[in-house]
């Protein structure tokens, strides 16, 4: 489960990394209109994390809520790398911060994975694994933009992601993990 947060974690922050370039290259945003967009972002993920989740949560279980967000983020970070204008940019980025209220939900069920006395060492470990994929998804994404192009970010975090929740797909059916055989 820390691996499965680790790379989904990883793959929005190549979004979260790549953003104000991305916008700026691909549909010409001025420096105030980025301001705006990340104030956007900002704004939109503390409603999802401080409202949307608790009604959420209301409705489905946390293991379903995740199930279904792992799988909406793949087409929004998709649409986010092909994005057309700055219209549907806001559109893009107001799902795919819907999308983040998957990574409370995942270390909610992380700390429950490990003792009282652990608890510390967890939290530890997520933030310093956060503070690592921060570093190598900002050099990542700027080779991808200088190489590849726009969509090469959203694309590649699309991927990942999609590999994440098959694995974590096939983790909680208990066909992958430690001491376990893929089925042929």
């Amino acid at each position: 489960l820390l691996r499965l947060r680790l790379v989904v974690s990883g793959a929005f922050l190549l979004f979260h990394t790549t953003i104000i370039l991305h916008s700026r290259d691909r549909l010409g945003l001025t420096t105030r209109q980025s301001g705006y967009l990340l104030s956007y972002v900002g704004m939109l993920v503390g409603l999802v994390q401080g409202g949307l989740l608790r009604v959420l949560l209301r409705r489905w279980d946390e293991a379903s809520i995740a199930r279904r967000v792992m799988h909406l983020s793949v087409p929004c970070l998709l649409f986010w790398a092909h994005c057309p204008s700055p219209a549907w940019l806001l559109l893009a980025v107001a799902l795919l911060c819907a999308c983040k209220s998957r990574d409370p939900i995942l270390e909610s069920q992380l700390t429950r994975e490990v003792g009282d006395d652990e608890f510390g060492l967890l939290m530890g470990v997520i933030t310093a694994s956060d503070s690592l994929m921060r570093i190598i998804t900002s050099s990542l994404g700027g080779f991808l933009l200088q190489h590849a192009g726009t969509w090469a970010p959203g694309t590649l975090a699309a991927l990942v992601t999609a590999l994440a929740a098959f694995a974590g797909r096939h983790i909680a059916a208990g066909r992958l993990g430690p001491g376990k055989k893929k089925d042929a």
